[in-house]
């Protein structure tokens, strides 16, 4: 049988007030339904959710409440990680998330996007930086391995993606430490990444020239991605 996610949040709402929690728990034994029963909550409760996560309280009633949609959000970003891993970035864009939980969350299920960002969200310029670079190691391996080209300018644009992000960053961390000589250590770290990525690129011209159909479409996707950027990334 197929539960209803809508038609059953409404009945708990109406005639089970707050017992949402305990379905939730039910439904552990079918991951796929109990986010989505979870999806549906957070998305019902957000404007709560919001208040919650923003204005801490000394009330008990409040502290609870806290608590409960707090172990919600992180039920529902490790739900994430292990059935939807492309969708943890966009949720814990949402700064309602709770940073140092969720970290912990992707760190444990390898999803490096999400932790890479959090811990940008959380001040950890310098361990961010060094999660992007991973990623962006590993998108350039595949590039640099694979002479599949269905897949290059794919990982060509995540490629620029992750280095867009990798580069806000830098600048977000030159904002907050521009008195300090230390803030421009990040700087020489994005730049020695890229010089061992020219130096392997280089290594691979003459497969790359063989390719002139692929190189047109690189040539494209450099133009329109490869420019620094005028404002944030959210």
């Amino acid at each position: 049988m197929t539960l209803n996610v809508e038609e059953t949040t409404n009945i708990v709402d109406t005639w089970f007030e707050n017992q949402h929690e305990k379905i939730i728990a039910k439904l552990s034994n079918n991951k796929p339904t109990q986010l989505k029963y979870l999806k549906r909550i957070i998305h019902d409760k957000e404007e709560t959710i919001i208040k919650l996560m923003n204005e801490p309280s000394s009330s008990q009633q409040v502290n609870d409440d806290y608590n409960k949609y707090k172990s919600l959000l992180e039920l529902h970003v490790g739900l994430l990680c292990e059935l939807e891993p492309k969708s943890v970035l966009p949720t814990v864009k949402k700064e309602y998330y709770p940073v140092n939980e969720c970290t912990a969350i992707c760190d444990k299920s390898r999803n490096f996007e999400g932790k890479a960002y959090l811990l940008k969200r959380a001040g950890d310029y310098d361990m961010s930086l060094r999660v992007y670079l991973e990623i962006l190691k590993r998108i350039g391996s595949t590039l640099l391995n694979s002479k599949e080209e269905s897949l290059f300018e794919e990982n060509v644009m995540r490629f620029y993606t992750q280095f867009a992000y990798a580069l806000e960053v830098c600048l977000e961390n030159a904002r907050v430490t521009s008195s300090d000589p230390e803030g421009e250590k990040l700087w020489f770290g994005l730049l020695d990444f890229l010089y061992e990525m020219m130096v392997n690129v280089l290594s691979i011209d003459a497969w790359i020239e063989e390719k002139s159909e692929m190189q047109d479409k690189l040539n494209a996707v450099s133009y329109t991605h490869l420019t620094l950027p005028t404002k944030r990334i959210v």
